[in-house]
């Protein structure tokens, strides 16, 4: 198999397939939701075998022979991100879970990224405001 550390286009196969049918009963009966037939995999536009079903923090990371000195090595940092979304007269608490580590060993850079979903399908008008906050994070003594 071709192997490569580029971004998966969203056009290219598998990937495209994972997108779901956008036909005319997804625009009747689901629009502007995800069609049924949506694959979560469609997100993803790291390598197969780059995937992770999710990260919680402190994960190690090494990267060798990609820098002019030749090995990165960290640990991803532990943070939770705590959301506080108000929709009608209701606060409903969600969390961000890191969802994409993006590494750049010829800049010594990484960059990490969370994400939060709140299902509010026919609400979203209703939506107040959204806070966000770091959540302190409680680890057991090993």
């Amino acid at each position: 198999k071709p192997a490569g550390f580029g971004a998966i286009a969203r056009h290219w196969r598998p990937r495209a397939g994972y997108a779901g049918t956008y036909d005319a009963k997804w625009e009747r009966e689901r629009f502007p939701l995800l069609p049924q037939d949506y694959d979560p995999r469609f997100a993803q536009y790291a390598p197969t075998d780059q995937q992770t079903d999710y990260l919680t923090g402190n994960e190690p990371v090494e990267v060798t022979n990609m820098t002019s000195y030749g090995s990165w090595s960290f640990s991803l940092p532990r943070v939770h991100f705590a959301f506080t979304t108000r929709i009608g007269a209701e606060n409903i608490e969600h969390r961000a879970r890191l969802h994409t580590v993006i590494l750049e060993p010829g800049a010594s850079r990484c960059t990490l990224v969370w994400c939060s979903s709140l299902r509010c399908h026919g609400k979203e008008y209703q939506i107040g405001y959204i806070t966000l906050r770091e959540k302190e994070v409680l680890t057991r003594a090993e």
